[in-house]
């Protein structure tokens, strides 16, 4: 997929850049992770990788979502390869090569994943803009249409 081929933004989910850096491990490669992922939503994630894993290449991958000292976050993750940049970016201090990035989407998750990546994503990822939506007010009070309507 080329990198002006892209289609317009059709995400369902925004993805949240990271605080903490996450590696993607891709099941049945033998090296260490060398996926470093940028963003993640329910739905999907960004990922640096280096330059020489070829692993992205195929279209279906397998993976676990491992922290930075090598805890397993969640395992098993089916991922699609939606996109990727043909133009390789100079080095980073986490990798010792270029890098290329990848879009992933998540694809057949079972409920409880579904539940678990929402929860990794909020204790993971960093919000674009603070929210100052009023129901996060104290002095408001929620309004219940059928509360007290029978009398």
């Amino acid at each position: 997929m080329a990198h002006t081929n892209r289609p317009a933004e059709q995400r369902l989910y925004p993805r949240y850049p990271l605080r903490e850096e996450i590696f993607l491990s891709i099941q049945g490669d033998k090296r260490p992770p060398s996926c470093s992922l940028t963003d993640l939503s329910e739905a999907g994630a960004g990922c640096l990788a280096e330059d020489n894993t070829s692993a992205l290449e195929d279209r279906f991958i397998l993976c676990d979502l491992i922290s930075q000292n090598e805890q397993i976050i969640l395992r098993s993750l089916t991922a699609r390869v939606i996109f990727s940049d043909n133009t390789p970016k100079k080095k980073t201090n986490s990798t010792s090569g270029e890098t290329r990035r990848y879009g992933l989407q998540f694809i057949n998750l079972t409920p409880l994943q579904k539940r678990q990546l929402s929860m990794i994503t909020r204790k993971y990822g960093e919000s674009p803009q603070k929210t100052n939506l009023p129901w996060h007010s104290t002095g408001l009070i929620p309004m219940v249409p059928w509360k007290n309507s029978i009398r």
